[in-house]
């Protein structure tokens, strides 16, 4: 073929195979995710579990991490991967803790971590299990409600990849919480290869493909959630099916915390400039199409002047869960009161919302629904297709 014929070729097929990539997503049979994301690790020990036991120790020595393995002299580097590259399961030993972590490991260090980073590269099919026992309670476990599970878990690792620089996913609950493989771990890995490639499918299955403990009655909006305005895409729904409302069972149904003044003057001070103030009211300004909190108003005192700020929730409970903690206040589905030096929440559901309410689809499959109208009760827009190649 000339020059000319392959130009003229690719004038008139590249557009379509950009078009085609666009319109359909790409879909990765691995992802990349961070292991003990909450620990600065100086030091650890990974050991092959299914292949001879070898172990690889790793310490931070300054600037690169050092590494002794089999088969080769100690290495010195700030990115290395282990075992030469070899997928398998791992039992993984780092700031007291020990999980048996599946994929290809890789150990490295990234700019703004004080210590060790640890990621590994795993097929789709090994992460659902390892979510689906990390996110499961036990006590709400049946066949059909855990195969819905396992495939909103599978849509949102296919579709929402890179939500970190370096990683696809880290392992807490900004993603979906992964501690590797689980113990007695046959009913979730049945789970995961009854559903083996089945993905939700439709324009909105990015946004949508999300899951909370209790949503105390509705779910929210996707695109609240997204995007922070309501769109077309994920519907509030409400919780209740012939009459029964599927989620009233959950412990945070319905919930009441007490939080000291001190607390929240602390987290509002990062958005005062610094100045700390003294909170005399809080009240919620706006709210999501579903009624959570949306913006917060606070009154306070200030250099001797009364003031007024009005703060976007998710902001503020980002900063208010660093320094108080992320259990203290459930959801952002409460009203508010003042009394002396406490606020008093009220609220409803535990977590954001979004997607399928975990409590409401247990409830679902013990009527006897299977996972097929599970998932349709809760994504009524969306249909369940696989994944390329399945």
């Amino acid at each position: 073929m000339d020059n000319k014929t392959f130009n003229l070729l690719r004038r008139l097929f590249l557009p379509a195979v950009i078009f085609f990539l666009g319109v359909f997503p790409v879909f990765a049979g691995y992802v990349t995710v961070r292991v003990f994301s909450k620990y600065d690790i100086q030091n650890g020990v990974i050991t092959s579990v299914s292949g001879g036991h070898l172990q690889c120790k790793l310490k931070l020595a300054g600037n690169l991490i050092e590494a002794v393995c089999p088969g080769h002299d100690a290495q010195k580097s700030r990115t290395i991967t282990l075992f030469k590259g070899s997928y398998g399961n791992y039992e993984v030993e780092a700031a007291g803790q020990k999980r048996i972590i599946p994929g290809v490991i890789t150990a490295c260090l990234l700019k703004g971590e004080k210590g060790i980073v640890l990621i590994t590269k795993i097929d789709i099919e090994d992460y659902v299990p390892c979510v689906l026992s990390a996110e499961e309670d036990d006590a709400l476990y049946s066949p059909e409600f855990t195969k819905a599970h396992a495939i909103v878990i599978r849509t949102f690792a296919a579709l929402n990849g890179k939500r970190h620089e370096h990683y696809d996913f880290c392992d807490l609950t900004h993603c979906e919480v992964f501690k590797g493989v689980p113990e007695n771990g046959k009913k979730w890995y049945k789970a995961a290869k009854d559903t083996n490639g089945m993905i939700l499918s439709g324009g909105c299955a990015k946004d949508e493909a999300y899951f909370s403990a209790c949503c105390g009655g509705i779910t929210e909006n996707a695109g609240e959630f997204a995007y922070g305005k309501a769109g077309k895409c994920g519907q509030s729904i409400k919780d209740v099916y012939n009459g029964v409302q599927l989620c009233k069972g959950h412990r945070y149904f319905r919930w009441v915390k007490n939080v000291n003044v001190s607390d929240i003057e602390a987290s509002l001070a990062e958005f005062t400039g610094g100045i700390y103030p003294d909170v005399m009211s809080l009240t919620i300004s706006a709210r999501t199409q579903s009624g959570r909190a949306k913006e917060l108003k606070f009154g306070y005192i200030a250099g001797g002047a009364q003031k007024n700020i009005n703060v976007d929730a998710n902001r503020f409970f980002s900063v208010f869960g660093k320094k108080a903690g992320w259990a203290l206040i459930p959801s952002k589905f409460f009203e508010v009161e003042k009394r002396g030096d406490i606020f008093i929440f009220r609220g409803r559901g535990h977590g954001h919302g979004v997607g399928m309410c975990l409590q409401g689809a247990h409830q679902l499959a013990v009527m006897g629904k299977n996972y097929r109208e599970i998932l349709r009760f809760y994504f009524p827009d969306l249909e369940i297709a696989g994944l390329p190649g399945n």
